[in-house]
C-alpha cells in the first residue's frame, strides 16, 4: 500500500510540472521606443519616449523635449492592424516632463506592438518603428 500511495504522489508531481500547474508563462518587453521632432535640442532630437512592461501590462509615454508638441503612444496588441492601424494611444498631455503610465491587461501570449509618436494638436508630426512584446 505504501508504494501505491508513492507511485501516485510521484505521477501527479510530474504531470503537474509537465503541464506548468502553478506557473505563468514569461512574455516580453517591448523595446525603449523614441519619436524625433526637429524642433527638439536633444541627442538625436529625441521628443517621445515610450515602453511596454510584460510584468502587469505597463505601458508608459514620457514627453522629454520642450518643444510644445504632445508625447503618444499607439497600441497594437493580438493581431496587427494593416497600415497605420492601432487598437489604443495614451498621451502625456502635461508637456515636458510629463510621463504616463496606463495598465491595461492582456491574456498571457498576447503579442503587443508600440510606438512613440510627436503629435501637434491632432495632427502626427512624427513616429518610431513599431517594436513588437509579448504579454
Amino acid at each position: 500500500m505504501k508504494f501505491r500511495r508513492s507511485a501516485f504522489v510521484a505521477t501527479a508531481c510530474v504531470a503537474a510540472l509537465a503541464t506548468g500547474a502553478g506557473t505563468a508563462m514569461a512574455g516580453q518587453d517591448a523595446g525603449f521606443v523614441v519619436a524625433n521632432s526637429s524642433d527638439c535640442d536633444t541627442p538625436d532630437h529625441a521628443a517621445a519616449e515610450g515602453r511596454f512592461w510584460n510584468e502587469g501590462d505597463k505601458f508608459t509615454i514620457e514627453d522629454i523635449c520642450s518643444d510644445g508638441h504632445r508625447a503618444v503612444l499607439q497600441v497594437d496588441a493580438g493581431a496587427a492592424q494593416p497600415g497605420e492601424g492601432y487598437d489604443w494611444k495614451m498621451e502625456a498631455a502635461g508637456g515636458w516632463g510629463d510621463k504616463t503610465t496606463v495598465v491595461h491587461n492582456y491574456a498571457e501570449g498576447t503579442f503587443v506592438q508600440i510606438r512613440a509618436c510627436v503629435y501637434e494638436g491632432s495632427t502626427k508630426l512624427s513616429c518610431s518603428r513599431w517594436d513588437q512584446g509579448e504579454a
